[in-house]
């Protein structure tokens, strides 16, 4: 399963996953979120990245009833700044979606409380440019790297997502 191919996005474009579902769904985005923000701030700490994912995160699960909580475990990922990259392409490069996604939660969500993580940021799209132009330069050098990161965020998803369906 990739991102796109999980079952909650699935269930939200046809309207059919409850507001329980929703609310594990954002559990597991915000730990993904977190721990891949940390890890790729530790590699690369001027990265374009949009910082007010992790804080819609939070203020979604609020709204839906449930208090944020940070990640008790760590991640292992990959290294370089090549990886940070891989990584960062997976989490921004979802931000498209998002605003799809956004969209969909209309049978959910009456207003925008709830979803603003999905709406995404006004400045996205200069972030993912910024994002980009890294990409074009460093894959020209180590792009079995940047591959590597991109892998690995997509396996943290999964992983996030298998764990807040399972433990709520």
């Amino acid at each position: 399963m990739r991102l796109h191919a999980a079952p909650a996005f699935a269930d939200i474009a046809e309207g059919r996953l409850p507001r329980a579902g929703y609310a594990a769904l954002l559990t597991a985005l915000h730990r993904f979120h977190h721990l891949l923000d940390s890890a790729c701030a530790l590699l690369w700490a001027d990265a374009p990245r949009s910082p007010g994912r992790i804080p819609a995160l939070e203020a979604d699960l609020r709204h839906l009833g449930h208090a944020p909580v940070p990640p008790s475990a760590g991640w292992a990922p990959p290294t370089g700044r090549a990886a940070a990259l891989g990584c960062l392409y997976v989490a921004q490069g979802s931000t498209l979606g998002g605003r799809v996604i956004a969209r969909q939660l209309d049978y959910l969500l009456p207003g925008a409380d709830g979803r603003r993580f999905f709406a995404g940021e006004a400045a996205d799209g200069t972030t993912w440019r910024a994002l980009c132009a890294h990409l074009e330069t460093e894959g020209r050098r180590n792009l079995a790297a940047m591959i590597g990161g991109a892998e690995a965020a997509f396996t943290l998803f999964e992983h996030c997502l298998d764990e807040a369906l399972v433990h709520g």
